[in-house]
């Protein structure tokens, strides 16, 4: 029976090897780097490696679903053999890529990659398995088909991209080549790393990026490589609005922290942070940032985001000292709290660090999980 999937084969390249690893990309928040890791340890560094016969089309699709935590070998073998086994819908021709073959997948905002629970019922799961499968074909197949674009990494950190259209995914990246065709930018890297980028709602000024002065061209790239779609003056101070705007939800402007977050706003946060350490923000803009007190570095925004938490919390319960058993006490805010104990017998806490603390009577000899 002839696969759904066999015709792109070619276009998913020949050449990936079973033991390519994923590139890392942009420095971002340490929980996207943790989850980068897991899909690295789940890539087959720490598991059985695929039969030196697979094709590329069976390497990349299981490569997916072992991601997702199908860690048996059959299981993932399963699955790639159902998905393959469906004939062509729509009447596509042979290699076609057309929407009638890969339709986008119904995936709603939020919802979760399939993964285990897939592999619990697969006879009524053909039909998601199946429309994974050929999304991720195609997908990789936009990009060129490399070897070396890690299509799986980009659709764990957006599963929307699942869920757009061809055409979407397909005019963002001929706006971004046309934009960046003169700036020697591998515009392919810059989506592999910053994946957001391939889905910008309408209102992002795309048609306008052709028609950049060199300068802002630049600073455009540089934004890119932040996943910042601009960061022109207009967009800068729409930013700059909503950063304001955070700062009085939460009395900081740790934004990425918490849950919840706008990853975008927490994005291009991370570009100022940038921005400012190599002394490229204007003086008005940077004045701007300082007025809301802004933190520089995003380590010290992470520890700021739960000593905030901690201070209220005191001033809802008249101590500093959470405890499991504390009314309202957060489990996260409790680890967080037997951390700095842990790092002030370890003197690696910051005088400005421990200054703050001990200004809310900051308990150092309180029991914790980690003494």
């Amino acid at each position: 029976m002839i696969g759904a999937l066999r015709p792109l084969a070619a276009k998913v390249g020949a050449s990936r090897s079973s033991k390519s690893a994923p590139r890392p990309g942009p420095s971002g928040s340490r929980s996207r780097q943790q989850c980068r890791q897991r899909h690295v340890c789940r890539s087959g560094y720490f598991t059985q490696a695929p039969a030196a016969a697979a094709s590329p089309v069976d390497k990349l699709l299981e490569g997916f679903w072992e991601a997702r935590g199908v860690f048996d070998p059959a299981q993932r073998q399963e699955l790639v053999r159902l998905a393959k086994a469906l004939p062509l819908q729509g009447g596509a021709d042979e290699g076609s890529l057309d929407e009638d073959f890969a339709p986008p997948l119904q995936l709603a905002e939020g919802a979760p990659l399939p993964g285990i629970p897939t592999t619990w019922a697969l006879n009524q799961s053909v039909p998601e398995i199946a429309g994974v499968s050929r999304r991720l074909l195609e997908l990789h197949a936009l990009l060129g088909g490399g070897a070396d674009v890690d299509v799986v990494w980009m659709v764990t950190r957006e599963p929307q991209l699942l869920a757009a259209s061809r055409q979407q995914l397909l005019s963002r990246l001929m706006a971004m080549r046309l934009a960046s065709a003169t700036a020697g930018v591998d515009v392919v890297k810059v989506v592999e790393a910053q994946p957001s980028l391939l889905l910008l709602d309408e209102g992002n000024p795309l048609a306008d990026w052709a028609r950049l002065a060199p300068e802002e061209l630049a600073e455009l790239i540089k934004g890119w490589e932040q996943g910042v779609a601009s960061d022109s003056d207009p967009e800068w101070q729409a930013r700059a609005v909503q950063l304001r705007a955070y700062h009085r939800q939460h009395g900081d402007t740790s934004v990425g922290w918490r849950e919840g977050d706008d990853p975008e706003l927490a994005r291009w946060a991370n570009k100022q942070r940038r921005d400012l350490a190599a002394g490229l923000l204007a003086p008005a803009k940077a004045e701007l940032l300082q007025e809301l007190r802004f933190e520089p570095d995003e380590t010290e925004a992470e520890w700021l985001r739960w000593f905030l938490d901690l201070a209220r919390f005191k001033e809802a319960h008249g101590h500093a000292s959470p405890m499991s058993l504390s009314a309202g006490a957060d489990l996260y805010l409790i680890n967080w709290c037997s951390v700095q104990r842990v790092a002030h017998r370890c003197k690696v806490l910051s005088r400005r660090q421990l200054d703050l603390l001990n200004s809310i009577d900051f308990d150092w000899s309180g029991a914790d999980p980690l003494s």
